[in-house]
């Protein structure tokens, strides 16, 4: 089982954004343990950058701080 983890890793089905909140749905073979987020400015530089928190199984959701986005 963890040599199969190690070979497939999560997957990414979709990300959303509204009203400052990215929420990312992923899901793997065995399970999603972290999910960070990084936001960063069209230039490269990085905006801000945390971890976001499990809604659900499949969901996770991140609360933006900066007005930039």
């Amino acid at each position: 089982m963890a040599l199969s983890n190690w070979f497939n890793p999560p997957v990414i089905h979709q990300i959303t954004w509204q009203a400052g909140r990215i929420c990312v749905y992923a899901t793997a073979n065995v399970r999603v343990t972290e999910i960070r987020i990084t936001i960063s400015a069209r230039q490269g530089k990085m905006l801000e950058q945390g971890q976001a928190v499990p809604v659900n199984n499949v969901c996770w959701e991140y609360a933006t701080t900066t007005q930039a986005i």
